[in-house]
């Protein structure tokens, strides 16, 4: 399991573990807890990376044009700062989003939960 993974999937976890309860779905069958917390992380893991890649993508293209047009960024910034540049929207934006989307997931999840119950009774 990838290192970001499995961050995504702790914070799944916890979550899942803050009051999160899984009943009968519309199906009949009871979903287990890691089922649902392996298709949230592989959610939220595909949005990330989507938006990782957007953010990467426009951060480069920025510092390209910034070494390219501008004398004291490219004489004054090394190596290092550059690719912090880079690196920091591009983790940036993949944090937040992945963390947006297991909220989201779960809020689903909930209210999903709440609609069947409302219709037992």
């Amino acid at each position: 399991m990838l290192a970001i993974e499995k961050e995504v999937y702790i914070l799944a976890r916890n979550q899942y573990n803050d009051g999160f309860k899984i009943s009968k779905m519309a199906s009949g069958k009871r979903h287990d807890r890691p089922s649902i917390i392996k298709e949230c992380v592989n959610e939220s893991l595909m949005e990330g990376v989507m938006t990782a890649m957007k953010a990467g993508a426009i951060a480069s293209s920025v510092v390209l044009l910034a070494h390219h047009f501008h004398k004291g960024f490219r004489t004054n910034v090394g190596v290092s700062g550059k690719v912090a540049t880079v690196m920091m929207p591009l983790f940036g934006s993949f944090i937040l989003t992945t963390e947006h989307s297991v909220s989201a997931c779960r809020r689903r999840q909930q209210e999903f939960e709440r609609s069947m119950r409302k219709l037992k009774g």
